[in-house]
């Protein structure tokens, strides 16, 4: 009878030990990272207000470059398959990457950027392709960015 706890006491520390999901981000800009600098902190800023942590719950991969190369990083975030892809650029490059994706969700950032002529998160068609965890994820940056 002993043995018995024994047993179960391993599973419930695996159970409590599980990972936590970590979602997964494209950050793509046609400009240079020194010259994006100040607004891609920015959304790191505002992720880490809603408890998203670059590193910890959070990885963000980022794709630099001039127009020649708009397709090939679009194309290469897409084939990562993230949970979400931040366009820091012009309406080229948001449809190159609308193109280039009919799943992941699309956000916007850039200033004089008018949602209604490009794409914006609610306007893609994919809230059932994600899952449950990533839904939630863009529902709470989507409470924030509204609520500020």
């Amino acid at each position: 009878m002993p043995a018995f706890p024994l047993l179960l006491a391993p599973c419930s520390l695996a159970q409590a030990q599980q990972p936590q999901k970590v979602f997964r981000i494209g950050y793509l800009s046609s400009r240079d990272p020194a010259t994006e600098s100040a607004r891609s902190e920015a959304i790191r800023l505002a992720l880490r207000v809603v408890g998203y942590v670059e590193g910890q719950n959070v990885a963000i991969v980022y794709r630099y470059g001039d127009s020649q190369r708009t397709k090939e990083n679009a194309a290469e975030l897409v084939g990562l398959k993230l949970d979400l892809i931040v366009v820091a650029a012009g309406y080229g490059v948001i449809q190159v990457v609308k193109d280039a994706t009919k799943t992941i969700p699309i956000v916007l950032v850039g200033e004089g950027l008018d949602p209604s002529k490009a794409v914006s998160l609610k306007a893609l068609p994919v809230r059932e392709a994600i899952s449950p965890a990533s839904q939630t994820f863009l529902e709470r940056l989507e409470e924030n960015a509204l609520s500020g």
